[in-house]
């Protein structure tokens, strides 16, 4: 068994793959969930919280953040 991507470029370029071959293989009512702009860019990720958004659920689960704020939401969690 072999592990996942382990940097944040490695998990990028996963994804990018990922999304290229799901919309290759995706049937035609699969393909209406997803928007023309996804469709036409290969991705089917989306844009992460900004700050604003990332501070009011950390405050509503009263979870305060345990990363910089500087941190990549779209990358993995690291094994530390």
């Amino acid at each position: 068994m072999t592990s996942g991507p382990r940097t944040v470029e490695r998990w990028r370029r996963y994804l990018a793959e990922y999304s290229v071959e799901m919309l290759r293989l995706a049937d035609a009512d699969q393909l209406e969930q997803v928007g023309d702009d996804q469709r036409a860019a290969g991705w089917l990720g989306a844009e992460g919280a900004d700050e604003h958004r990332l501070t009011a659920v950390e405050e509503r689960l009263g979870a305060p953040r345990s990363r910089p704020a500087s941190a990549d939401s779209s990358a993995p969690p690291t094994a530390g």
